[in-house]
């Protein structure tokens, strides 16, 4: 039998369940307008929980298909529900998911899988092309990384790496780190119960992205400046930032700059630093 078509790209893995699947889809269209031209270094996955039975709207699909040129649906076929169980069983399903379908020749073999969710969101036009780099950069051989996971590495609750990370698409390696998926217990997060798994196999931080628990703020000058600074940004439980951003986008607000250096200052943090001004009336 042929060997699976191995491509040097990463798949962007956007997770979503009833509760936010609106977020979800919003996220989506934000994702598509921000896209310059059509993403080279992408392809995107819409990868929904086993118990919402309704596929994407076709609209969403369409204004994806635009900019990237795979745009995957997938459900999972693993049951859980609640925090952590139901996050849990969604990620390990993604990485099922991507296995059956790449032994299965029906999608190629991608370098890494970017497993998101709607709590998450780039603040650059050109996200795809520095996420990427970053990633190359690490593993200049697509064939035999070097390191096996990139996110966001946080020391609290307990020292882990967030769940928004880039992961190594080789097989053997997603084999490995399904057979823990019985280990993951329901009181305890996979990522991080995996960290020191991840740890073993290598691991690097992505520049640019930070990842605040449980963000909440419609105070204008803290959006404006998580924008000013980070590149990407996870923990948003609300649609602000999100809006603020897109406001910015069609504005042609948006900053252009990436962000060099790894960056996860607390909200404190920048409750300490002297604001800019709102660039925006919101």
């Amino acid at each position: 039998m042929r060997p699976p078509e191995r491509i040097n790209k990463f798949l962007i893995a956007l997770q979503y369940w009833k509760g936010d699947a609106e977020q979800a889809y919003r996220l989506a269209q934000y994702l598509a307008d921000l896209q310059k031209t059509t993403a080279q270094e992408a392809d995107f996955l819409l990868f929904r929980r086993f118990d919402l039975a309704t596929p994407p709207p076709p609209e969403i699909l369409s204004r994806l298909s635009r900019v990237f040129k795979r745009v995957y649906t997938g459900k999972s076929d693993r049951y859980g529900t609640g925090w952590p169980a139901g996050c849990n069983q969604l990620w390990f399903g993604v990485l099922e998911w991507y296995l059956r379908q790449v032994l299965e020749r029906k999608i190629p073999q991608y370098s890494a899988i970017y497993t998101v969710e709607a709590d998450w969101i780039p603040l650059r036009r050109d996200w795809t092309k520095h996420i990427w780099a970053a990633w190359q950069t690490q593993n200049p051989d697509f064939r035999h990384p070097r390191i096996h996971v990139m996110g966001v590495r946080l020391l609290a609750p307990i020292e882990h790496i967030n769940g928004n990370l880039l992961i190594s698409g080789e097989l053997q390696f997603l084999q490995y780190i399904v057979s823990f998926s019985s280990q993951v217990r329901n009181k305890e997060a996979w990522d991080v119960r995996l960290f020191k798994i991840f740890e073993r196999s290598g691991i690097a931080e992505l520049p640019g992205a930070a990842s605040w628990w449980r963000f909440e703020s419609r105070d204008i000058d803290i959006l404006d400046q998580i924008v000013a600074t980070f590149g990407i940004f996870h923990g948003i439980k609300d649609d602000f930032l999100l809006n603020f951003a897109w406001a910015l986008l069609k504005k042609g607000l948006l900053p252009t700059v990436w962000p060099k250096q790894t960056i996860n200052l607390s909200e404190k943090d920048l409750e300490n630093q002297i604001f800019s001004s709102s660039r925006l009336n919101f």
